[in-house]
Formats: structure tokens, sequence, C-alpha cells
């Protein structure tokens, strides 16, 4: 088959396609997938991953569908030609790499409405941090305009502790602000704006694909709770099955079959 079959993949990136080293098996050979600033190997591909990433490509248009924003993109090792979906949908790439403008325009007022209080959070979070002596890191995250949402991360990836925050604090920071949402998955916790997510970045160009006649079949592959909402965009899915939605499926059969023995 061909990349031009019309057949599309919405791919995940973290945790699908590749995951940080904490997150492999170490007897599995893993290659470099991705970098920090300063060179150093972050994430690692397994082999399933590796023959994942090979299947797609080799049969599909694959669009990346990731929470990095463009900087961090490109600081991922697996090549790919076409559009990109980066910063949870508020900024999407064209195939030559440059920002999609009529994209970038659809999510100014969204983004621009959201500035105050994403900043708001941040300085919330970091009270929180300060009353934690240093024990979260939070920030903004942003493609060169304004924020595209907030981040909170653990520092020594206590993933009960980001747990705890989002029970809590941000949960009440969050009935404060309506139509903000939370996407939490293992260490990463991110506040999304209203208007703004990959669901909705990629329904655009699921339209604009099927105008043009140029998919006749939807995939997507993710690893998240909250990648559902892009994942409902798509005819088939993909799911790493050690993730969150892996975790998700299981427990969602086990409670069915156990309100199935109980009639």
């Amino acid at each position: 088959m061909s990349g031009n079959s019309g057949c599309v993949a919405f791919v995940d990136l973290d945790d699908t396609l590749f995951s940080s080293l904490r997150r492999q098996r170490l007897a599995e050979e893993l290659v470099p997938a991705a970098t920090l600033i300063d060179g150093s190997v972050i994430c690692y591909t397994n082999p399933a991953q590796r023959a994942l990433y090979g299947m797609l490509v080799a049969a599909a248009n694959v669009i990346p569908v990731t929470a990095r924003n463009i900087a961090a993109f490109r600081r991922v090792q697996l090549p790919f030609k076409g559009v990109t979906i980066c910063s949870h949908g508020a900024t999407i790439l064209r195939p030559d790499g440059h920002i999609d403008r009529e994209w970038g325009q659809a999510m100014e007022a969204p983004l621009a409405a959201a500035r105050d209080a994403l900043k708001d959070f941040v300085a919330m979070a970091g009270r929180l941090v300060d009353s934690r002596g240093g024990s979260l890191r939070t920030w903004l995250v942003d493609d060169g305009g304004d924020p595209a949402y907030a981040v909170i991360k653990h520092p020594a990836h206590d993933y009960e502790a980001i747990r705890s925050v989002a029970d809590t604090a941000v949960a009440d920071w969050l009935r404060a602000n309506p139509g903000f949402r939370l996407h939490v998955n293992g260490n990463n916790l991110a506040v999304l704006p209203p208007g703004v997510g990959k669901a909705v970045a990629v329904a655009h160009i699921v339209t604009r694909l099927r105008d043009q006649g140029l998919a006749s079949v939807v995939i997507g592959a993710a690893d998240s709770n909250t990648d559902h909402e892009f994942l409902d965009q798509c005819d088939i899915i993909i799911m790493p099955t050690r993730s969150q939605l892996g975790d998700s499926l299981r427990h969602g059969v086990a409670e069915w079959e156990a309100a199935r023995a109980s009639v």
C-alpha cells in the first residue's frame, strides 16, 4: 500500500510511538527517538513501537498529534512528511514545517481569551510549589504567541503527588474557571483552555481531507484517556496495552463482566 491510498493516521507521539526510559522495558532493544534541548536523549523506541511506526508510514498519511510544542516536536528523531498537530491542537504545521496561518488565526481568539486565566493558574501553581518546598515544576507552553496550555510536573516523577494536586488545588481552580479542561497521565498534568484541543484540530483536518477525497479511512493511535476526544473522529483506533487507555479499557470490561455476572 501507499501513504497516498486514502488512509490517514492521526498518531500521538509520547508513550505511543516512543517512551521515556522510565516507561520502557530495559531488556528490549531501545533506539533514541527524542532529545532534550541540550541534546541528551529523553525518549526511546522499542521494537513494537518501531514496527507500528513502519507499518503506519508505509500505509497511511501519518499526522502526529502531540502535546509537544513546535520546539519540542523538532527534537523528535522519527521522520514525518506531512501535517503535524502540536501544542494539544493549538498549532498546526504544514508539510513544509511552517505554521498553518489559517489555523493560527482561528486559534487567536480562544488563546487570547484564556491568557489571563492561564497566567493566574501558573501563579496559583507557583504558590502550591512554595508550600510543597519546590517539589513541583509549573510553566506555560506556547509557540511564540499566547500560551496554549499550562503544565505541572514532579521532578521525581511522583505520580501520586500529581494526582493529589489534580484532585485538590487544580480541581478548585477548574471549578472557578469553567470551560478549562484537565489532562493527567502519569507525571503530566496539563490545563487546556476552552476551544483548544487535539480533537478540534483533528476534526478540522479530517473535514479538509474528506472534502478533497483524501480520507477513505481514518485511523487514530494514542495512549491517554483524554485522547479519546480525538480518537472519536477516527474510524479505527489503536492503543498500547501498557497505557492509561489500555488500563481504562481493562477496568471498564472488568466492571461490565462483574455487572453481567450479578444479573
